[in-house]
């Protein structure tokens, strides 16, 4: 296999895989062998076998490699650190993975090869823990900082900065950043995650926070007003650090928030049930009243355009604020959101946070049933229809009084063919620009009295009277008081 010192050395082993060039670099520098020529033969028992099979050679006697697999199978499970002062430590190890002879089981630890042992025991029995260490890994099922500990275990600073750092080395202990903690890192064991260990943690905190704490009540909340009368404008820090550690809450659009304690700041050690508090409000009080009636219109509804819920709340949308505006801000806030829905008008619904937000409401018997909001809604709807009818009804009898009207009519009627500018110039009360007789008979186009005409693309519109405007024309001559026809 290789020529190392004026030796020619062969090596034959099993393997399921093979790294060719691992292996040459193995010899080269390691062995200091000057050719190395490998040769790749298929193994007949394992090609049919098809599985790992034994190591078919065992280390020289007086080598590395021996030292470094007795030691291996005397431990069961061994640490990189615990060989390294075996010589040529590194190559030996390569040799034995490659033949099977240990496996790795993670980064620094390896085993015997094909047996099956329990890792962590191993390593345990290798290293027994101490009895702070143990005390430590105990306190730590629960976050802690390293204040917290080194006051547990009534030790100094650095003794608890040692500790740590031993048990973090091992992977046993690991830390946690924190966002507004009286200490940068939360210490927790290694198999628990993140947002568990800090879930689970009963937060330390300051003068300040504790204070804020206890001002608040135990149901309902206070506006931020209160707060800054008793603390001053600084309130707002502590404010968001009590947020952060999921003691307190704001609910409420921008410009009227409430504040109020969360089940687990009113479970927190610090917070004493039998003091005085401020003086609580209700949750509803963070919203406008038209809030309170939108979202309950849309809890009825499920799902409803802007226009469906101004009819089923009742209210009566101001120039300066209408409803778009208020379920604006309402999603901004995230109370409700827009469904995916095609169409020009979008649809909202309600979130999860937007049904927390009327709960107090409809506990006072304030909501609104889905059969009244229904009827409400077709209640609108045929008033707005009827609306629009008399509108339009009204439209056309005020474009039948107008005496322009008939006599634009008239006019197209007597003289088809005839371009804008000709047919002001024979109305017996002209306007004062020619654009306005344009504007008019395009109106009385979309209302099918009248039709253009243009030969080309260039070519000037002429206008003709159509059967519906004809009819128009004779409605309006024979109904009394009409303007006598030219």
């Amino acid at each position: 296999m290789g020529r190392a010192a004026g030796y020619d050395i062969t090596i034959s082993f099993v393997a399921p895989t093979f790294d060719r060039r691992r292996m040459e670099q193995v010899i080269h520098h390691h062995f200091g062998a000057e050719d190395v020529n490998i040769t790749i033969e298929p193994h007949r028992e394992a090609a049919a076998a098809g599985d790992r099979r034994p190591p078919t050679w065992e280390p020289k006697p007086g080598t590395g490699a021996a030292e470094l697999l007795s030691l291996v199978r005397e431990k069961g499970v061994l640490r990189s650190r615990e060989f390294k002062h075996i010589a040529n430590a590194r190559a030996a190890l390569e040799l034995l993975l490659m033949d099977g002879h240990i496996e790795k089981v993670r980064h620094g630890v390896y085993k015997v090869g094909g047996l099956d042992v329990a890792v962590e025991e191993k390593i345990g029995r290798s290293h027994p823990l101490g009895p702070r260490q143990q005390q430590l890994i105990d306190a730590l099922a629960t976050p802690h900082t390293a204040t917290e500990l080194r006051e547990l275990a009534g030790v100094s600073r650095q003794a608890i900065d040692q500790l740590l750092k031993k048990l973090m080395k091992e992977g046993r202990v690991r830390r946690v950043p924190t966002a507004t903690e009286t200490s940068d890192w939360l210490y927790v064991q290694s198999g628990q995650r993140d947002i568990d260990a800090i879930a689970a943690r009963t937060p330390s905190l300051t003068r300040m926070e504790g204070v804020m704490l206890n001002l608040l009540p135990p149901a309902g909340g206070v506006r931020g007003t209160a707060l800054n009368a008793q603390l001053g404008p600084g309130y707002r820090v502590v404010l968001q650090r009590l947020a952060v550690k999921g003691l307190v809450e704001e609910i409420g659009t921008p410009k009227r928030r409430v504040v109020r304690l969360t089940r687990k700041g009113l479970q927190h050690p610090a917070y004493e049930h039998d003091r005085e508090h401020l003086d609580a409000i209700d949750e509803t009080a963070a919203f406008k009243p038209a809030y309170i009636k939108l979202m309950l219109a849309l809890d009825a509804l499920g799902e409803a355009r802007a226009l469906d819920l101004t009819d089923v709340s009742g209210l009566k949308p101001k120039r300066r604020c209408g409803t778009g505006q208020h379920l604006q801000r309402l999603r901004v806030s995230g109370y409700i959101e827009q469904s995916k829905v095609k169409g020009r008008a979008p649809r909202y619904r309600l979130t999860k946070q937007g049904l927390a937000a009327i709960s107090s409401a409809k506990a006072k018997g304030r909501s609104i049933s889905a059969r009244a909001a229904q009827r409400r809604l077709s209640d609108a709807r045929e008033a707005r229809a009827l609306v629009q009818s008399r509108k339009q009804t009204r439209t056309s009898s005020s474009a039948l009084r107008n005496s322009r009207t008939p006599e634009l009519l008239s006019i197209v009627s007597r003289e088809p063919g005839l371009r804008a500018p000709e047919i002001h110039d024979r109305l017996s009360r002209p306007y004062a620009d020619v654009r306005s007789v344009y504007v008019a008979l395009t109106e009385f186009e979309r209302r099918g009295l009248v039709a253009r005409t243009q030969l080309g693309q260039r070519a000037p519109v002429r206008w003709s009277i159509t059967a519906i405007g004809s009819a128009m024309l004779a409605e309006i001559m024979a109904a009394p008081g009409a303007p006598a026809r030219d």
